[in-house]
């Protein structure tokens, strides 16, 4: 049988027990503060009962699998019971409970058959649920086993996740969670401390636990202030494959529960890759965007590119998009993967500098070509007639995370077409095109194929009918971001056009891709960010989380993947009439074409390898900077070193005499040299000790242990001469002892030899005399 800790140490005590309320109650607050949909009060009083039911199993005899099975059954019960309350109070409990276990089931067949669920009651419960047990095992685990550390990690990774997908709002709460867990860290070693003394019969004043907790909770507020404040570090390159294969399954594993639960609010502004730009794309509820700059691009030539694109998404569910390429390659820095070629094409260099770190994500315009960077590659496979393969990228990432500061460069090729061409580019598509990009589900509401039909019917060839389609809903759609997710069963495209008839940019290109398919029209989803504001000064494009975006690629025969804006809150697209150039993309000085001066590069003469050189002495000493790595260690090291300095004045007991404060100094630093004090040590068979490690010191430390002595022992109190004597001595042994900690390794720890264990030398007889 499982062995009680808490009667054999009276581990529980109440303080204990409050603050363990308290770090989850913190849990269940944070997740209601990230609003991921309505209804999520009820988690906190789940927390609580956990807290309670934990806490009666500890203390009882029960063994550890009854308690955990009566844990489970009572847990899933109140959850259950608990999240009811949100159904319509009209119901009876017996009612409310027959209609939650009805959900339960159709969510499940919903998502066993690979839909996204939409149920966000279910999500409640699911939270619920996970509350229930992090309450239930951080109780057991400090007052059964004893172990404060497992009772604070599991809420301490729930907080974090909650934190990395939620908006900035959130960080308080991971603050908070940390003082208090160190809170009860350290009341519980207080404690554990205390009873030591109590065992060893060791006097200490009543005020001593007090004492302990301020001094201890001002280190640990000084330590996370300046955790909190420290720069990002860099990951070294040889870690870069150790974080790839970690990251690939994490990410299947955020895939899933964002079909699992596609109605959540999102929060795209965190960006990292992939959690905002995944391999699936989810139609759902309200989305909160704000002002923090994400990255700063800059294009040569200036002004072109309309879209910062991330991903893109080829296969449609009903309730979202899924990226369905599974192949990954690698691309060295500055390759070129053979690609499609298509006419009327022209390169254009982008370089991305982050400001707000996207984690491994990186962004082109049109169709990446050659990344100047080593990355991975999520692609499609072309079979060629010559038994040949080419490459269609969907989804690129760099090999190892991006920090802030850091600037990748990409060269794509972007549309020249006019709308001539593309009138006359015909319906001749390839079969790698239709097989994929036609694709709709069975379940589609035929009204919504009716309403694509009788929009494109008075025109002939598929631009004018892509056309139509964008202007229909740029026209008849409202923008809204805060709209209800679509109810459960229904097809996200048909609710947007028929019933909510307003949206975001997710809605808009999901409608236009899925009409334009219904007659025949390949087309796809494209995700990431909107150009974002010009700032002349710096000649770069500024963008922030609010410029995240979703828009549309039709495909046209020999002319590849070309740009349509169907959103209403975005500028329309002015594509140039034949032999203008470049595909217009609204200069930032307001005017509707390019500037003269800019000139176009042609297929002919494509653009250099770029490469990051210094262009001015400001570069160059930016070289000689030390590496990230480096600058981290040394702030690090200088931060640990102000923490210890800290630490060693100030975490004293307040009620120690002058003399008894140095010899405390003297014992720890002794300590740090090897020479741990025992129970058994006088304070002059210590000083013997400190001497023989460094002898040239043995004068000064007989006259500090000497000093302490007369005042502890003797009841005498000291001089103002005799202070100074003490500082002095101090002054003089501190050069010596730090020596002998820094030389430690390598060297025997010194003994106490039996002269000194049974009588004082000369010179201390002397100076007890005096």
């Amino acid at each position: 049988m499982e062995e009680n800790r808490l009667r054999r140490t009276g581990y529980f005590n109440w303080i204990a027990w409050f603050l363990v309320l308290w770090l989850n109650l913190i849990v269940a607050w944070c997740i209601m503060a990230a609003e991921w949909t309505r209804g999520l009060s009820v988690l906190s009083l789940i927390a609580a009962g956990g807290v309670i039911l934990g806490t009666m199993l500890s203390v009882s005899r029960w063994p550890g699998k009854l308690a955990h099975l009566h844990s489970f059954i009572t847990g899933t019960f109140f959850t259950c019971l608990t999240v009811s309350t949100l159904l319509p109070e009209r119901l009876s409990w017996h009612d409310r409970l027959i209609n939650l276990s009805y959900r339960i089931g159709y969510w499940l067949q919903e998502v066993m058959k690979g839909r996204p669920g939409s149920d966000a009651l279910i999500f409640i419960l699911a939270l619920g649920l996970i509350l229930w047990w992090i309450a239930v095992f951080s109780v057991w685990q400090l007052f059964r086993r004893g172990d404060a550390w497992l009772a604070i990690i599991p809420g301490g990774i729930n907080i974090i996740i909650n934190l990395y997908y939620g908006p900035p709002k959130l960080r308080p709460y991971l603050l908070l969670y940390l003082l208090t867990a160190f809170a009860l860290i350290l009341w519980l070693n207080f404690k554990e401390q205390e009873r030591a003394w109590a065992s060893n019969k060791v006097g200490y004043t009543p005020y001593i636990g007090f004492d302990f907790f301020r001094y201890g909770a001002t280190f640990i507020a000084l330590l996370l202030i300046l955790t909190w404040l420290a720069p990002s570090m860099e990951t070294p390159t040889h870690e870069a494959g150790l974080l790839h294969s970690l990251q690939k399954p994490w990410e299947r594993v955020q895939n899933e529960w964002n079909r699992l639960f596609s109605s959540l609010r999102g929060y795209r502004s965190r960006g990292n890759s992939p959690i905002a730009f995944g391999k699936e794309l989810p139609l759902g509820g309200p989305v909160g965007l704000g002002e923090r700059l994400i990255m700063e691009v800059e294009t040569d030539p200036p002004f072109l590119g309309r879209y910062w694109k991330a991903a893109s998404y080829d296969f449609y569910t009903g309730r979202g998009w899924l990226n369905t390429d599974e192949i990954e390659i690698p691309l060295g820095a500055g390759d070129y993967p053979p690609m499609p070629s298509f006419k009327m094409r022209a390169p254009l260099t982008q370089t991305y500098y982050i400001v707000e770190p996207q984690g491994s994500l990186l962004f082109a315009v049109y169709q990446p070509v050659r990344v100047i960077i080593p990355a991975f590659a999520y692609v499609m496979e072309i079979p060629q007639d010559d038994g040949s393969i080419i490459i269609e990228p969907s989804l690129l990432y760099s090999r190892r995370p991006l920090p802030e500061g850091k600037a990748y460069k990409v060269v794509s090729l972007i549309s020249r077409a006019g709308e001539k061409s593309l009138r006359k580019a015909g319906t001749d598509y390839p079969e790698w095109v239709t097989s994929r990009y036609l694709q709709l589900p069975p379940e589609l509401p035929e009204r919504v194929k009716s309403l694509a039909r009788e929009l494109t019917a008075p025109y002939d060839n598929p631009y004018d009918k892509a056309t139509a389609i964008e202007r229909y809903l740029r026209n008849n759609i409202a923008y809204n971001e805060d709209i209800p997710p679509p109810p459960e069963g229904r097809d996200a495209v048909d609710y947007f056009l028929f019933d909510l008839r307003e949206g975001y940019c997710n809605y808009y290109a999901s409608a236009m891709v899925v009409m334009a398919r219904a007659v025949g029209i390949p087309a796809r989803l494209a995700s990431g960010y909107a150009r974002g504001e010009y700032d002349f000064s710096l000649k770069r494009w500024k963008v922030r989380d609010k410029h995240a975006h979703s828009w549309v690629e039709v495909f046209f025969p020999g002319y590849g993947w070309v740009e349509f804006e169907p959103t209403s809150a975005q500028p329309p697209i002015i594509r140039p009439a034949e032999g203008e150039g470049s595909l217009e993309t609204r200069r930032p000085d307001r005017h509707n074409h390019i500037p003269e001066d800019v000139e176009l590069p042609t297929e002919a003469n494509p653009p250099a390898l770029p490469e990051v050189q210094p262009e001015n002495w400001q570069a160059f000493l930016s070289r000689l900077r030390p590496p990230g790595w480096l600058r981290n260690l040394l702030w690090f090291l200088a931060a640990a070193s102000l923490l210890g300095w800290l630490a060693w004045r100030y975490l004293e007991p307040a009620h120690l005499s002058l003399a008894a404060r140095f010899y405390l100094r003297l014992q720890r630093l002794g300590q740090l040299a090897g020479c741990k004090p025992q129970p058994y040590h006088t304070p002059y068979e210590y000083a013997g000790i400190l001497s023989r490690l460094t002898p040239e010191r043995a004068e000064a430390i007989l006259t500090l242990v000497g000093l302490y002595v007369k005042e502890r022992f003797g009841g005498y109190e000291l001089s103002r001469e005799e202070g100074e004597k003490l500082h002095q001595a101090w002054r003089t042994v501190l050069p010596g002892l730090l020596k002998a900690a820094l030389l430690r390794r390598g060297r025997k720890k010194p003994k106490a030899y039996p002269a000194l264990s049974t009588r004082r030398d000369a010179s201390s007889q002397a100076f007890m005399r005096r």
